[in-house]
C-alpha cells in the first residue's frame, strides 16, 4: 500500500489533536494458532491499547495512542511470519474520558464498599452482632456494581487486563456466596476468607490500573 502525502489519508501522519487511534492491518498466513500469536504480538507493541484479529477477513484492528506506527506494526508481524500491511488510514477515536472517569468512580465505590464489608464483619464478631445486618445489606447493595463494571469494561476502551479484572469481580462474589450457602460434604466456608482476600486484591488492582490510564506518569507516556 502506497502512502499518500495527504495528512488525512496517510497512515503515518496523525493530527496533533488525536489522542486515540485505530489502525487496520491486512494480515496473511494466519491459522487458529496464528490468531493468538498475532494478537499477543500486537499487544506487546508500545502504545497499543487493544487488538482485535479477525481470521475470516484476515485483518487486525489495533487501538492505541498517537505513537503507534502502522508501518512498524505491519513490519513486526511480517518478520514474525505473518505478511502484513496497513489496510486503512489512522482515524481519530475518542477515548470517552467522561465514561472512563465514571468507570473509575464506580470501581472506587466498589472498593470502598468491599472495605466496609470487611470492617462490618469484624465489628459484628468482636463488638456487636447487630453489625451483621449492615454487612448483609452492603453485600446485597454493592454486588450489582460488579456487573456495572463488567459491562463498562467492554464499553469503555480499556486494556485487556482491566477487562479481566472487572470480569473477575462478579465471579469471585458468586464464589463467596456459594461458600456460605452451598451444602457440601466439605465445609466450603473455610475458603470464604481466601476468596474475600482475592476479591479485595482484584478490586484494588482494578482501581490502580484505571487510575494509571486516566493519569499516566510522564515516563509511561514517553514509553508509550
Amino acid at each position: 500500500m502506497q502512502l499518500s502525502s495527504d495528512p488525512v489519508s496517510n497512515p503515518g501522519i496523525v493530527s496533533p489533536a488525536s489522542t486515540h487511534l485505530t489502525v487496520v492491518l491486512s494480515v496473511r498466513g494466519m491459522n487458529m494458532n496464528g490468531l493468538k500469536a498475532v494478537t499477543e504480538l500486537l499487544l506487546q507493541q508500545p502504545g497499543v491499547i487493544s487488538a482485535v484479529v479477525d481470521l475470516v477477513t484476515g485483518t487486525a484492528t489495533v487501538n492505541g495512542k498517537t505513537e503507534i506506527d502502522p508501518a512498524a506494526l505491519a513490519n513486526t508481524l511480517t518478520q514474525a511470519g505473518f505478511p502484513s500491511q496497513p489496510q486503512s488510514e489512522i482515524k481519530p477515536e475518542p477515548l470517552k474520558p467522561k465514561a472512563l472517569i465514571g468507570f473509575y468512580i464506580v470501581a472506587v465505590i466498589f472498593n470502598l464498599c468491599l472495605m466496609a464489608q470487611v470492617l462490618t464483619v469484624g465489628l459484628a464478631y468482636f463488638y456487636n452482632p447487630e453489625w451483621w445486618n449492615i454487612h448483609v445489606w452492603l453485600v446485597r447493595g454493592y454486588g450489582s456494581l460488579s456487573l456495572i463494571l463488567l459491562g463498562g469494561a467492554y464499553w469503555v476502551p480499556v486494556p485487556r487486563r482491566v477487562r479481566s479484572l472487572a470480569a473477575s469481580l462478579p465471579v469471585l462474589l458468586g464464589l463467596q456466596f456459594l461458600t456460605i450457602h452451598l451444602n457440601a460434604p466439605i465445609p466450603l466456608s473455610i475458603l470464604h476468607p481466601l476468596i474475600g482476600f482475592t476479591l479485595f486484591s482484584s478490586s484494588t488492582t482494578l482501581v490502580h490500573r484505571v487510575w494509571r490510564i486516566i493519569s499516566p506518569k510522564p515516563e509511561e507516556e514517553t514509553a508509550g
